[in-house]
């Protein structure tokens, strides 16, 4: 990799990653041992996984820097969630971006970086390590679900695609929006459709009705009611079931018993935030149902906005092959039922979500486990023609050099030097990083100064009020500080501290009441 951006040690990371991709498939077609295979694959996308979550040192702005100092502050207090520390500015409840409780979002993601707090110390990486976490154990979701329905081979071929997604990757460094949120969703959604197919493996089984119950209400306290896709799955596998025991109460206990658990995990945060947090909780609740019917904060597009963005989402290439993964994903199911409710279940979410005004490239990322699934198994033919058609040492040497292909080409190494290094390949995400680096050496300056923690930092542009707070233990605002702001921290007994950043007027710098901070740039 030479004459590349990133650094001697990234590139070393990158090609062990490669090599460890590369033998966990050599093992598993030379080999055939799929248990040593899958754990060797494992250890390769954690190790990709840990190194996306260390390209950048500072937290992104949408929307990870508030995602991060709100679970900061709920590492002090789990059941009050706020953006600002202290409600002593004035804020509107109504900004997401600017104002004091925050129940923007539901809160298990957040508890789980804030414990990550608690064990790791408040810093860029610990925000980060619940996510990547989350994002193996849905592999082995997956990994699980493949081998159930289909077969180990399928399986191996699933992980090995769906841990290899850019996007989904870069989804744990916080560069893109809705980040660790999207994430830990995709998890809990995953994990309950998991057990609702051991469910059905095994119905006796009585604990899988507790946890597809347990892990749908996590999905709704992670990302609201698309947690409860499960259930949509579960009731299109019971029509297609013996039309009598439709109407038999008994063969749906399981069912009801499954979703008053969701319930009960559910529904107690909802009752509290709207007991102890009413204004805020009331406006969150109607805002959010906002979305099916207006256009909220631009996020818009046309009827086939969905289907443009699987490239964004998933390559340039993966997307050509996902009605062939349809097809594959019902073609070669050992329970046609299940595989059916899967895929009505996708084009129920891709419809939904294309009727829906407000539209973000996200919002399907649930279904996107079982179209790899689907993906692998068609995958899998493919490889038992060659297999039958060729000689076994071209076989298998083929298969390789795919699976191989198939990972580089959708991490697509080139995007993540693009978004992660110093390469100015795009204006626009070059400029941003290095003004992510301003400021957090910003926020360095003004540990250093170990100033008094009653001072207020303002003049903190460009939402950076939002990173200063993470990154030092003051309060921060985005605005200079007027003689009413002044008057307003006075009564609480704080102090003002303004940024300089070249254009602060000389009113400012004259004023015995503000101490100003000079940052080297």
């Amino acid at each position: 990799m030479f004459g590349s951006y990133f650094t001697i040690n990234q590139q070393l990371l990158i090609a062990s990653v490669f090599v460890i991709i590369l033998l966990s498939i050599i093992s598993n077609i030379y080999l055939k041992k799929t248990n040593f295979s899958v754990f060797i694959l494992f250890v390769g996308l954690a190790l990709l996984k840990i190194m996306f979550i260390y390209f950048d040192p500072f937290v992104h702005t949408w929307d990870e820097q508030v995602h991060a100092l709100v679970a900061k502050n709920l590492s002090n207090n789990f059941l009050k969630p706020t953006l600002f520390p202290q409600d002593i500015l004035p804020y509107n409840h109504e900004n997401w971006t600017g104002n004091y409780i925050w129940v923007h979002k539901q809160p298990l993601f957040l508890w789980q970086i804030a414990l990550s707090f608690k064990i790791f110390g408040i810093n860029t990486v610990a925000v980060r390590i619940p996510s990547v976490i989350c994002s193996l154990l849905t592999l082995l979701f997956i990994f699980r679900i493949s081998k159930l329905l289909y077969n180990e081979k399928t399986a191996f071929y699933a992980v090995l695609i769906f841990g290899s997604i850019h996007y989904l990757n870069e989804l744990l460094t916080g560069f893109y929006p809705t980040d660790h949120n999207d994430t830990v969703f995709v998890f809990y959604v995953t994990a309950s459709i998991w057990a609702l197919v051991e469910h059905q493996h095994a119905p006796e089984k009585k604990r899988w009705i507790l946890l597809i119950g347990l892990f749908a209400g996590c999905a709704i306290l992670t990302k609201y009611l698309t947690g409860l896709f499960v259930y949509a799955v579960w009731f299109a596998i019971k029509i297609q079931g013996n039309f009598k025991d439709i109407f038999k109460f008994k063969n749906h206990l399981p069912f009801f018993l499954s979703f008053i658990i969701t319930v009960v995990v559910a529904l107690p945060w909802q009752l509290y935030i709207l007991n102890h947090f009413p204004i805020e909780a009331r406006y969150e609740y109607e805002y959010n149902s906002k979305h099916f019917f207006e256009v909220i904060e631009g996020h818009e597009g046309g009827l086939l906005f969905y289907i443009h963005n699987l490239t964004y989402t998933l390559g340039r290439l993966l997307p050509y092959a996902l009605p062939f993964a349809v097809f594959f994903l019902w073609r070669d199911s050992k329970n046609k039922n299940i595989s059916i409710a899967l895929i009505l279940g996708i084009l129920g979410v891709f419809v939904f979500f294309t009727i829906a005004k407000t539209k973000m490239v996200a919002f399907p990322l649930i279904v996107y486990p079982y179209l790899i699934i689907g993906c692998a198994s068609g995958l899998n033919r493919v490889f038992d023609f060659i297999q039958q058609k060729t000689k076994a040492s071209i076989s298998k040497i083929t298969i390789s050099i795919t699976l191989l292909l198939c990972s580089t080409l959708l991490l697509d190494i080139e995007k993540v030097q693009e978004t992660h290094t110093n390469w100015k390949k795009n204006e626009v995400v070059y400029r941003d990083r290095q003004f992510y680096f301003r400021w957090l050496n910003i926020c360095k300056q003004i540990n250093h100064l170990n100033l008094d923690k009653d001072y207020i930092i303002f003049n903190c542009t460009n939402m950076r009020h939002i990173m200063v707070m993470f990154y030092t233990k003051h309060i921060a605002f985005w605005d200079v500080p007027s003689s009413y702001l002044i008057d307003i921290i006075t009564k609480h007994h704080k102090k003002a501290a303004v940024i300089d950043d070249g254009n602060l007027p000389e009113e400012y710098k004259n004023n015995p009441q503000i101490l100003v901070i000079k940052p080297e740039f």
